[in-house]
């Protein structure tokens, strides 16, 4: 199973788990924006594939508040940094 690299506040981080992988809805590097993402989504850095990601806002916040983490797991509803 792989772990997913997505930007979240100007930087790439490694998603644990709470993520859903769509690698059949792989995008375009030359989409400007990647628009037709929902607030849910992003783009895998490594593989270009369609992330669901549960409660990105919330993910968001967790890395503004541990800047030095570079991998988060979704726990018991909430963003922890694991690495």
């Amino acid at each position: 199973m792989t772990c997913p690299t997505v930007e979240v506040t100007g930087r790439k981080v490694f998603l644990v788990s709470g993520y859903d992988m769509h690698l059949e809805m792989r995008l375009s590097k030359h989409r400007a924006g990647h628009e037709g993402l929902t607030d849910r989504q992003a783009v895998c850095s490594t593989c270009n594939a369609s992330v669901e990601i549960e409660a990105l806002q919330e993910l968001q916040r967790s890395a503004k508040k541990n800047p030095d983490a570079v991998a988060f797991g979704y726990v018991m509803g909430k963003w922890i940094p694991a690495a």
